[in-house]
């Protein structure tokens, strides 16, 4: 599991395209002719989720990695 490490202040994320929905989470949500991708971590926990799959969506997920904001917690 992934998740943005404990001392990465999440509006960073904004410089990434996400952005903060109100019930607790930073999403970026790409609808595309195949199916909608959506990336989003919670607020409290700052665990990664990935609803879909294609390479738009884990672009950015690798945007985050390179960038050194993201670390793994367990298998």
């Amino acid at each position: 599991m992934l998740k943005i490490k404990d001392n990465v202040d999440l509006k960073e994320l904004e410089k990434f395209g996400f952005k903060y929905n109100n019930f607790g989470f930073y999403e970026i949500y790409i609808e595309l002719s195949y199916g909608k991708q959506r990336l989003y971590i919670d607020e409290d926990t700052r665990e990664i989720d990935i609803v879909g799959s294609g390479g738009t969506i884990l672009c950015k997920l690798f945007d985050l990695i390179q960038s050194a904001l993201v670390e793994k917690i367990k298998e």
